[in-house]
């Protein structure tokens, strides 16, 4: 089982894993409150992150936020501990999943990509839910002394990606944004460079995206300067 890696006294992220195409999955602790970033992409991932958190002693989330639609960060939703909280965006988005998803369109998910037949070989079943806690571009939460900044962002991966910043260390998690488009992982070359203006604005020490390690911030803007 994969252990979680502390990257602060007060943040930590669970490794990413290509087989499944599992992404990172992040978490805050906060003195009245814990997060954390992205739900995962069955109930299996859910389970083994939690296995993980309860290896190190830390408590399971108060609140999971999702930094995009993309299943492989939201199929967890419907068996995380504690509350979810989207951008209305990505929110609308899994309410459009929501209302198709019946067998055959859980069988069409595994059609597409051999990733989510690996994620779901043994059969466990296929759900999506909407977040119980919707926001529009911005939400800040204190956790107690440890501040969760969420917010909306350009990126060319999605129109819904949503970047998760905590400023007393120095740490931004952002999911796949620096990701080209699904499914041909085209880069838009101006979505791209906004997002480096974007990022160049943020104070952060350290990057962590959904599917590598942590970057630093000169790291991180020129992997995407070198996608473009």
């Amino acid at each position: 089982m994969k252990r979680m890696v502390r990257l602060t006294e007060r943040i930590y992220w669970y490794p990413w894993e290509e087989e499944r195409d599992r992404p990172v999955l992040g978490y805050i602790k906060g003195d009245n409150l814990t997060m954390a970033v992205d739900a995962g992409h069955s109930s299996a991932h859910v389970q083994d992150f939690y296995e993980a958190l309860k290896a190190e002693g830390l408590p399971l989330p108060d609140v999971t936020c999702i930094t995009h639609w993309h299943w492989d960060h939201t199929f967890g939703m419907p068996f995380v501990h504690g509350l979810t909280t989207a951008e209305e965006r990505t929110d609308r988005i899994l309410k459009g999943i929501v209302e198709k998803m019946d067998a055959d369109y859980a069988r069409s998910m595994m059609d597409m990509d051999e990733h989510i037949r690996a994620e779901y070989a043994e059969g466990q079943e296929m759900r999506v839910r909407q977040a119980d806690l919707v926001f529009r571009e911005e939400l800040v939460l204190n956790c107690g002394n440890c501040t969760v900044q969420l917010f909306h962002g350009p990126s060319p991966h999605t129109d819904d990606c949503v970047y998760v910043y905590i400023p007393e260390g120095k740490v931004l998690f952002l999911g796949d944004a620096p990701c080209g488009a699904w499914p041909d992982w085209h880069v838009d070359a101006g979505k791209a460079e906004e997002m480096i203006r974007f990022l160049q604005e943020i104070d952060f020490g350290t990057a962590v995206s959904g599917h590598w390690d942590p970057q630093t911030k000169d790291e991180l803007i020129r992997f995407i300067r070198e996608s473009i």
